[in-house]
Formats: C-alpha cells, sequence, structure tokens
C-alpha cells in the first residue's frame, strides 16, 4: 500500500513538473512577443521599454540570451541614423550591458 502511495505521489510530481515548465515557457515566450512588438513602435520611449523588457527576459531566463541579441542586432542594424534606439555601442567593450541612444 506504501508503496503505491509512493509511485502515485511519484507520477504527481513529475506530472506538476512538466506542467510548471510548460507554463514557463509559455509566459517567457509572451513576454518575448510583447518585446518585440514594442520595439517597433514609432514611441522612442515604447522601444526604450521594449529593450528593458529583453534585459529582464535574459535575466529570467538565460536561455533565452541568443534570441535577445539576435534581436539587439537587428535592431542595431536597423537604425542607421534616424534616431531609433541603438542596442550596444561600437565604441563599448564586448560584453558591455550598457544600452545607448543614438541622437
Amino acid at each position: 500500500m506504501a508503496c503505491a502511495a509512493a509511485i502515485g505521489a511519484g507520477a504527481a510530481l513529475l506530472y506538476t513538473v512538466r506542467n510548471y515548465r510548460l507554463s514557463r515557457r509559455g509566459q517567457v515566450t509572451d513576454r518575448f512577443t510583447k518585446a518585440l512588438e514594442r520595439l517597433g513602435s514609432e514611441a522612442r520611449y515604447v522601444r526604450i521599454g521594449g529593450v528593458l523588457a529583453l534585459e529582464q527576459i535574459v535575466q529570467g531566463a538565460p536561455e533565452q540570451a541568443t534570441h535577445a541579441a539576435q534581436v539587439g542586432l537587428l535592431t542595431e542594424c536597423g537604425s542607421s541614423g534616424d534616431g531609433m534606439l541603438v542596442a550596444g555601442s561600437p565604441g563599448r567593450a564586448a560584453g558591455s550591458r550598457s544600452t545607448t541612444f543614438a541622437p
């Protein structure tokens, strides 16, 4: 009887862990999508919020760092002196986490 209860508890634990991971992945995906939408905004302060949201995503879900870096590069390439947000600066050392803004 105790063995069956232990097996049942183990199965319930595995089910709970699986559901937690799936839920967490969905939340990170939603946050990433909203951050991307903010980066495409016309308003500068909304784009700044998008960059900050990406930073928070990377801090909370380090496995998303590669995707956030790719988005940062695309954002930088897409802003060629038009006053848009630029992630990083050519004069900064590699690994610098500072975000600069084009004048």
